[in-house]
């Protein structure tokens, strides 16, 4: 389903299972560290939508999209308000991992 890149908290995990069941974060799925491009390839490979606050992802997604990515647009925030935004989208991120259709996903979206 979602996995968690490393700059997000291991707690979303936890938080979200049951909105969004059979996610993973990083450091369990692969290791802290781990290159962006193996992650990309693990969550390709696995059929995940990887959730981030990286910006090297947005740059890697607009050259050659892998898989979906979810890019969190929120400053200095804390775990529950990411937990909150995922799941006030939880729909479109459910609809996006059911069709398989390659997306880069801005939450929250722009203009908000």
């Amino acid at each position: 389903m979602l996995l968690f890149d490393e700059n997000l908290s291991f707690r979303l995990v936890k938080k979200l299972s049951s909105v969004f069941p059979r996610s993973v974060h990083v450091e369990g799925a692969l290791y802290l560290g781990a290159d962006d491009a193996l992650v990309e390839a693990y969550a390709a490979e696995h059929g995940f939508i990887i959730v981030t606050k990286d910006k090297d992802y947005t740059q890697r997604y607009s050259r050659s999209p892998k898989c979906s990515i979810v890019y969190v647009r929120l400053p200095n925030c804390t775990t529950d308000e990411i937990a909150d935004l995922l799941r006030l989208h939880s729909e479109k991120l459910l609809a996006l991992h059911s069709t398989k259709v390659l997306e880069h996903l801005l939450l929250p979206p722009e203009g908000i």
